[in-house]
């Protein structure tokens, strides 16, 4: 392959790596959405609306914040179910990411003669982190939808 070929196909593999990324960090940051991209809002929301519970995206973000979802999946006591899977899925994604860490770093230092390979490799890290992200994610969207259950349980209780 030609090198305008190389870098064009590198190109491509960043963008695609770099959206990825992104689109976690969308789903991660903003719950409503992600529940709305995945298609549970609107069962959540017609609970919702039945109970007469109306939450607005600042008051979920509020209510579950990114740095709580880190804290549970990082030394949480989780027991239920749901909550255990996320929690495992959160440790591969993990393990993933620094195995993605330490092969750029050997890409890198290994292979100086074929910096493309590096540029693959640093965008395999970009993925696994998008991958990270993902997971956090995941159990931010069943924490906020365990509060509105709560929300909605504690205005039929009155």
């Amino acid at each position: 392959m030609t090198d305008q070929t190389d870098t064009l196909i590198n190109t491509f593999c960043f963008a695609l790596a770099l959206f990825y990324l992104l689109f976690q960090c969308l789903r991660l940051f903003y719950p409503k959405w992600a529940l709305r991209f995945e298609g549970k809002y609107r069962e959540v929301q017609e609970r919702m609306r039945a109970a007469g519970v109306f939450l607005s995206e600042k008051e979920l973000m509020r209510a579950v914040p990114v740095d709580a979802a880190v804290r549970g999946l990082l030394k949480g006591n989780i027991t239920d179910e749901p909550g255990i899977i996320c929690r495992s899925a959160f440790r591969r994604a993990l393990a993933v990411t620094a195995f993605a860490v330490i092969f750029m770093l050997a890409m890198t230092f290994g292979y100086t003669d074929k910096p493309e390979a590096a540029s693959y490799a640093s965008d395999m890290v970009l993925v696994a982190i998008g991958l990270t992200l993902s997971a956090v994610a995941r159990y931010r969207m069943l924490l906020v939808v365990t509060y509105i259950a709560e929300r909605i349980s504690e205005k039929t209780k009155a």
